[in-house]
């Protein structure tokens, strides 16, 4: 007794796979007894065809299909019909038949074409930034010029040296000026 109760949790699994095997033999026996009713499976296959047919007629393939015998048909199958005995000598060509083509008015696209309204749209106002951005370069041109005109003739480059000593002698302006300069001039990983 006291070796049962040691060896418990190596008898469980043994136990467990023997009940398995008794009740795997005897379930093929009943499964025999468990046929499935004829009348069962003539019901189910009424019903599937029922249900095949209502998604025929409701797809508009077949208006009505006519309902299947109580026995399938036999068709009688020759190994050689006639036609396949005897071999025409030499094969009729088909004869081309014209087929008539009717006028119609000439297609227009732009009325097929859904977003031809929107496209049209679109590239108007594509074309009116671009000449929008076209004054402004000009504007911006003639602004600058004028600009850099008036103060080249103010100042010549002693005045100017002398104010930029004057405003970077202070360690405030100093790393300001180095802050925009990494600002406005170019990266420092692209030059």
């Amino acid at each position: 007794m006291d070796w049962l109760l040691e060896n418990l949790g190596k008898l469980a699994p043994v136990v467990i796979f023997i009940i398995y095997i008794i009740n795997a033999l005897k379930t093929p026996s009943q499964s025999g007894e468990d046929e499935p009713d004829p009348e069962a499976q003539e019901r189910a296959r009424k019903i599937q065809e029922e249900i095949r047919r209502k998604i025929l007629e409701r797809q508009g393939k077949v208006s009505s299909i006519p309902e299947p015998d109580a026995g399938p048909t036999v068709i009688e199958f020759d190994p050689e019909p006639e036609s396949y005995r005897e071999i025409p000598s030499r094969i009729p060509e088909p004869v081309p038949v014209p087929v008539p083509v009717e006028q119609s008015e000439p297609i227009d696209f732009k009325t097929l074409d859904p977003y031809a309204k929107r496209r049209e749209e679109i590239e108007r106002k594509m074309e009116q930034a671009k000449r929008m951005e076209r004054v402004a370069r000009e504007k911006v041109s003639r602004i600058r010029d004028n600009h850099y005109a008036d103060k080249k003739s103010l100042a010549s480059t002693s005045v100017i040296r002398e104010k930029l000593n004057r405003e970077l002698k202070d360690q405030t302006s100093l790393k300001t000026a180095f802050v925009l300069r990494e600002v406005l001039d170019k990266p420092l990983g692209m030059r």
